[in-house]
């Protein structure tokens, strides 16, 4: 945003640059994250594990995508809207698709490592995009993760279609399931007392 109004050298916009990253952090969190994270389970349910993943990428090469071809910083304010689909989506499915596939007793370590890896991910992803920021400029950088979240889109709907991705049958089977285990442990600890 702020190499674009320095590009533009336009006075007003430098005077309201600082109001316009405040309003792009409170329509992508109260915009787009809190929506999305409150529908995300209706969504999974109706679109699947696998086809909400490359949603989320799709969405995220489309934001990225956009951040270069806009000419004025205001217009970041709507592009940020897309963020409740690329990260609120992305985290509810990795969170829910990690409970769908944990063995017993190791959800709280499953979702430990995708943590883990998501930190490690950040670590690496912002060392890469301030390389290339600094080298080739913020247009070329957005488009680089833009082109790279195309493919991955196109990647996670190649192995939707082949069937590669763990799609459970029905959520009222694992609904069921998770009852059924909950009952069972029940009634053990009730025959215990």
């Amino acid at each position: 945003m702020e190499d674009m109004v320095s590009a533009n050298n336009d006075q007003v916009q430098q005077a309201w640059l600082k109001t316009l990253q405040g309003l792009a952090q409170g329509i992508q969190c109260f915009g787009g994250e809190i929506p999305f994270f409150f529908w995300s389970g209706w969504i999974i349910k109706k679109l699947g594990y696998g086809n909400c993943m490359a949603v989320v990428m799709g969405a995220m090469a489309i934001r990225m995508y956009l951040y270069t071809v806009i000419w004025n910083p205001a217009w970041i304010i709507a592009i940020e809207l897309l963020n409740g689909v690329s990260y609120a989506l992305g985290y509810s499915v990795k969170m829910s698709y990690a409970k769908m596939l944990a063995p017993p007793d190791t959800l709280n370590t499953i979702i430990g490592f995708i943590g883990f890896f998501d930190c490690v991910g950040e670590s690496i992803g912002s060392l890469l995009g301030g390389y290339l920021f600094d080298t080739y400029g913020g247009v070329w950088s957005f488009r680089f993760f833009s082109y790279i979240s195309v493919f991955m889109c196109f990647l996670s709907i190649v192995t939707n279609c082949f069937g590669l991705t763990m799609e459970p049958n029905t959520f009222k089977e694992n609904a069921e399931l998770t009852n059924t285990d909950l009952n069972i442990t029940n009634n053990n600890a009730d025959k215990k007392n």
